[in-house]
């Protein structure tokens, strides 16, 4: 990462001098860039960091999915961590806070299915099982 010192020579040289609004805005931009990659370094180690960058991707995304009418936007990416591939996919489900939250819709599925069949008192596992793996979402936010 480059030094304050190294910005400021560079700055003055590509602006002609150190004074001025340009310049300023100029010495305000290097050191944002170098303060938000030096936060993304500091995220890997310090979970607070971590926590609250997640926090704000989660209430953007919903803020960026209410806007466009989407009910779940993604993010996938491909990394390699040990020397191994993997894959990650980041999900923000958004939904209105008068439709049933997909806690409920499992317990209803799992309700569904009791009543289908002759076991009768697995609703707790029935209900964990759909959360884990079936696809709720799609009912939800299907226009009314």
């Amino acid at each position: 990462m480059k030094k304050f010192e190294d910005i400021y020579a560079e700055l003055v040289k590509e602006h002609g001098s150190d004074s001025g609004e340009e310049f300023a805005k100029a010495m305000f931009n290097a050191g944002r860039d170098v303060s938000f990659t030096q936060n993304l370094k500091d995220l890997v180690t310090n979970e607070e960091i971590m926590v609250s960058l997640l926090t704000f991707n989660a209430i953007s995304m919903a803020e960026r999915a209410v806007k466009v009418n989407a009910a779940d936007l993604s993010i996938s990416t491909e990394l390699t961590i040990n020397e191994k591939k993997y894959f990650t996919r980041l999900s923000s489900i958004t939904f209105s806070a008068e439709k049933k939250t997909l806690e409920e819709r499992a317990v209803e599925i799992a309700k569904n299915i009791l009543n289908s069949t002759v076991i009768y008192d697995f609703e707790a596992v029935l209900s964990n099982a759909i959360l884990a793996g079936y696809n709720l979402r799609k009912e939800d936010f299907e226009e009314d």
